[in-house]
């Protein structure tokens, strides 16, 4: 590989004014003279190049055939990155006491593409134009001349965005098969007059090829402002001095490197030319230089994990630098040794000052893990280096990971996942300290999956405000139909709030701001969930890259990445329940809200609990249209569960009572509800005298109204309401009573079942991802979990909070864990529904079959012991068995 010293940046900035030139060019010269006695340390470390005398000044036509440039100073532009053609760029130097001449040589694979559009004098800056460029800047003034010739051979002249200024500058220029030549004599008299002894001028180079990509090539990076004297190289014109025509350093990489150049000295002196860390160290190689005449010279020179990342190529003698260049190593990853062992003493500090067995025993095994790795690293670049060889690039990256992982630890925070619906506090730390490389979501075609991140600020010194920025999908398999997209992701954080039993807990799941911000305190953790919607998705596999950046640099906190990796899987989840799914308290506070209402469709209700059920007056009649609004939201396939507490106190056995209900079921049917599409739930948890005269007294008045009941009570109780209940909803911890079920069965009517007091501080997100598949391992016909109703920001109070829901601060809603827990349960029904209806297809379950079912039944045990990877184990297996059962195979949702 040919190299150049190449930086991208864009075209020079306009002058950035239009009058009061003086006043402003005052200011400039201070400015600029103030930075340049700022950065004289930073001297040696810019390019160098001393140019001898011209014998015989050149002709100024393009043709690089004088004698004066095969022996003139010479700059051999090194890439360090965007150029596709490495080409080998040099400029060619010289000068005497009336010019400085200047030439330029230019390989062109691509001589077609060219652009030559501006012709004439001063025509324009030709920064449109394939052109080259030399900044010089005098000893004696802070402001610099900028000359450019384009392929034509025309010159503009300008004097620090002095456009108008001009001087007699000749040049001209040569386009060939293969690469393109110029030339230029600029008198010294314009620009500053002849050079003295032991003075340095500031220079730098450039080259556009605007033809070909808009490719920008430098002698000296300067950032990416190009007007910047104070980083031009340097440049002292001396007699005679030996130079440099070719250089070449091929890959550069770990082990024993080489690099090759053409150089010459003079007829007296010794001269050698050398390489050497950047640091100050001693030369790493070192070649005398042959006198008088080009020669080919090649050094050997290692790069081991402790070379600086900068190596310096220098040509000297008599204790004089006639060139200088610095370089990259180029070596990628670039491991820091100093950085390392910062990362492992700090490390050990931490590991010192931990209070948790766990954390501290992961702290300690990170660095016990790092200094291995290093040392292994080491002995294998020492090996390279002692054996003459190189470690290939692809190699050296496999190899260099687990060192670079450790150097990268400590000034980003700790990244690790676990169980989304796992409790997370502000003082829980990761079990294990090391680089994470994935976030992994995996569902089917229409549901709702999420992948927890979360963030440790374990090192930083302060708090840290940290945004997190996702990249475009990239899809690895599938084609056609929807493809996930980043819009498909929503960004959401889990909020800690106090809890009595538990502490401080995240359970509030509230989407992030588009600015994607979180604030993470010094030595606490914070939640991120990634929540993946794959309604009418088409399957396929996903990787988002995903960025972790500070928002203030000065923390000194570096970026984090890492790939959410995303697999919808070759099925579709029914977007409809095959059995009743409500939570109580659909009305309550909710009525008219879409949020409310997406919510609950998001989690597939079908059946809406209102308890605002309007009441009779002395007359029994009612304000039954205060009821419309909340009936118009309800889907059409949809039913309804009215509360009616005001018949317990024997209200049904007043006169009233008869005409308000005949009243009431004359309004429902004209509102698109039949009798099929509602119940009456009167008697809360009973199986009392008074309800079984209550239900009794409106099977007389109306026989087809439909009635439920939610208490298991003894079979024989069971069998005497038989006759008048509808709908059977027993407690989910009554349902081991296997008596009492099996009555409730004996009837023929639905059986439901529910759970109560779902607050943080007494059922998990796991007891409510158990309740659906309870009801799928007792073959239920309905589930359902008190209650969809707002819980108040934290529980401290001894108040009751069985909200599944916060209210958020425009009026909508924000779901807790539990309610999240609850919507992976109602998905995990659907995945054992369709589980089942495919081995139906089969003469008899496998073994493996009936083995992974008695698992699922374990699941539906409703244990807060369960752990949630059991639900995930189970989950995946049902899937990958589904997708075989259906002639698929997917031997794994995340390919290595």
């Amino acid at each position: 590989m040919k190299v150049e010293l190449f930086c991208e940046w864009g075209l020079p900035p306009s002058p950035p004014w239009k009058g009061g030139a003086c006043i402003t060019t005052a200011l400039t010269i201070i400015l600029l003279a103030i930075v340049a006695s700022a950065v004289q340390a930073d001297d040696s470390i810019r390019p160098f190049l001393a140019v001898g005398r011209a014998v015989t000044a050149p002709k100024i036509d393009g043709v690089l055939d004088d004698e004066i440039w095969k022996t003139a100073g010479c700059v051999p532009f090194l890439t360090l990155r965007g150029n596709p053609e490495h080409l080998r760029t040099r400029t060619f130097m010289a000068w005497d006491d009336e010019h400085l001449y200047v030439a330029f040589d230019c390989p062109e694979p691509k001589p077609e593409h060219i652009l030559f559009r501006k012709k004439g004098r001063d025509a324009g800056s030709l920064d449109d134009d394939d052109s080259v460029m030399i900044f010089i800047q005098s000893p004696d003034t802070p402001l610099y001349y900028r000359f450019v010739i384009n392929t034509g051979g025309f010159v503009f002249d300008e004097h620090h965005y002095d456009f108008k200024w001009s001087c007699d500058v000749t040049g001209g220029a040569r386009v060939g098969r293969d690469a393109w030549t110029s030339e230029m004599a600029i008198p010294w008299a314009a620009i500053g007059g002849t050079p003295k002894p032991d003075r340095t001028w500031r220079v730098n180079l450039r080259r556009h090829r605007a033809g070909s990509g808009g490719y920008f090539t430098w002698w000296s990076n300067t950032g990416p402002e190009a007007r910047t004297p104070h980083r031009f190289g340097i440049v002292r014109f001396v007699d005679s001095a030996p130079a440099i025509h070719h250089l070449e350093l091929g890959y550069e990489l770990t082990g024993l490197n080489h690099l090759s150049a053409r150089a010459h000295g003079p007829a007296e002196g010794f001269f050698s030319l050398s390489i050497r860390h950047a640091d100050g160290e001693q030369g790493v190689s070192r070649i005398d230089l042959p006198v008088g005449s080009m020669q080919p010279l090649e050094l050997s020179y290692p790069i081991s994990i402790r070379t600086h990342e900068k190596l310096v190529i220098e040509l000297s003698g008599g204790g004089q630098s006639y060139f200088r260049q610095l370089v990259d190593t180029r070596v990628s990853p670039l491991i820091s040794v100093k950085k390392i062992d910062r990362t492992l003493d700090l490390l050990a500090q931490k590991a010192e000052l931990a209070t948790e067995d766990r954390y501290r025993s992961a702290l300690k095994a990170a660095r016990l893990r790092g200094r291995e790795e290093l040392a292994k690293l080491e002995q294998r670049v020492t090996a390279a280096v002692e054996s003459g060889s190189t470690i290939g690039a692809l190699q050296w990256k496999e190899m260099a990971r687990p060192v670079l992982e450790l150097q990268e630890l400590t000034v980003q925070p700790v990244l690790w996942t676990q169980e989304p619906l796992a409790q997370s506090s502000p003082e829980m730390l990761p079990g294990a300290v090391e680089k994470l490389h994935s976030v992994d979501i995996a569902g089917a075609v229409n549901e709702q999956e999420a992948g927890a991140l979360l963030i440790s600020n374990l090192f930083a010194e302060s708090d840290l405000d940290l945004r997190i920025e996702m990249g475009k999908a990239q899809r690895l398999e599938g084609d056609g139909g929807n493809a996930l997209t980043r819009s498909h992701i929503a960004l959401c954080e889990a909020v800690m709030i106090p809890t009595r039993a538990h502490g401080t807990i995240g359970d509030p799941i509230s989407k992030l701001g588009k600015a994607g911000r979180v604030h993470v305190p010094r030595n606490q953790t914070r939640e991120v969930w990634f929540l993946a919607d794959t309604y009418d998705l088409s399957p396929g596999y996903y990787k988002v890259p995903v960025r972790i950046l500070p928002i203030d640099y000065a923390t000194g906190v570096m970026p984090a990445a890492f790939e959410l990796r995303v697999r919808i899987r070759d099925f579709e989840l029914p977007k409809k329940m095959p059995i009743t799914v409500f939570n109580f308290e659909y009305d309550r506070g909710v009525s008219g809200n879409p949020d409310y209402l997406a919510d609950l469709l998001r989690c597939r209700t079908n059946v809406f609990s209102i308890s605002s059920t309007p009441v009779p007056d002395d007359d029994g009649n009612a304000d039954f249209a205060s009821i419309d609004g909340l009936l118009k939201n309800v889907p059409d396939d949809c039913k309804v569960w009215f509360e009616t507490w005001f018949m317990r106190s024997r209200g049904w056995q007043q006169p009233r009572f008869e005409n308000w209900l005949r009243q009431f079921v004359a309004h429902l049917a004209s509102r698109g509800f039949g009798y099929e599409r509602w119940t009456l739930h009167v008697f809360d948890e009973s199986l009392s005298d008074d309800f079984f005269e209550c239900a009794k007294q409106i099977k007389r008045v109306d026989p087809n109204v439909r009635i439920t009941q939610d208490h298991m009570g003894k079979p024989d109780r069971i069998r005497l309401f038989a006759p008048y209940i509808d709908v059977w909803c027993p407690h989910f911890k009554n349902l081991d009573e296997s008596e009492a079920l099996e009555a409730m069965r004996a009837t023929g009517k639905p059986i439901w079942t529910y759970n109560c007091a779902p607050s943080p501080s007494l059922y998990s997100p796991q007891t409510h991802r158990s309740m659906p598949l309870r009801a799928w391992k007792y073959k239920l016909d309905g589930v359902t979990t008190w209650t969809y109703s707002q819980s108040i920001w934290n529980d401290v109070s001894r108040e009751h909070n069985f909200g599944l829901f916060f209210g958020a601060a425009d009026g909508g809603s924000v779901p807790s864990k539990r309610f999240e827990g609850w919507r992976e349960g109602t998905d995990d029904y659907l995945y054992m529904y369709l589980y089942e209806a495919a081995l139906e297809e089969l003469d008899e379950p496998t073994a493996v079959d009936r083995e992974l079912l008695e698992k699922a039944r374990e699941l539906g045990a409703i244990r807060d012991s369960t752990t949630l990877s059991h639900f995930r184990e189970v989950r995946n297996r049902v899937a990958h068995r589904i997708l075989e059962l259906r002639g698929k195979t997917l031997e794994s949702d995340f390919p290595n």
